[in-house]
């Protein structure tokens, strides 16, 4: 494999996180929504069962402790709760309240008029379909 110089390709995908994160912020703000995208992604992963806050932290590829921080707030606003597990007393469960449930309602969790999903569909459907299975391939061959 040659070697291609990866520096654009890094700072056109740190430019698009940043770019997705500001549009979020905005949207957040105009819907009045006074918590961070990492709490929402927390909130929205209690929302369907009870979960850890380690099985979040595996599914968003972080370390548990980082999520600490967003789940005490989380649970200072009254939108989640922490619970003890009845089979595993080493285990405590976040469970979503029902204000919790209500601010999830304010933001769809696929917005169509977001940033990322209005540059997505300017591309033509075979640029989608390229693009879409590149990052698929890039994911897969990611070092685990």
């Amino acid at each position: 494999m040659n070697n291609f110089e990866l520096s654009p390709i890094k700072k056109l995908l740190s430019t698009l996180i940043k770019l997705s994160k500001a549009d979020m912020d905005k949207r957040f703000a105009k819907a009045k929504i006074s918590i961070t995208p990492l709490q929402f992604g927390v909130l929205a992963m209690t929302k369907t069962h009870v979960i850890t806050i380690n099985e979040i932290a595996r599914e968003f590829k972080i370390k548990a402790p980082s999520l600490v921080p967003a789940v005490d707030a989380l649970e200072k606003a009254g939108l989640l709760h922490r619970q003890s597990d009845t089979k595993d007393r080493r285990k405590t469960l976040l469970v979503i309240t029902s204000k919790g449930l209500e601010l999830l309602k304010k933001i769809p969790f696929d917005d169509k008029k977001d940033a990322l999903n209005t540059s997505f569909n300017k591309l033509t459907r075979a640029k989608q379909k390229q693009l879409l299975s590149l990052l698929q391939e890039l994911t897969i061959n990611f070092p685990k």
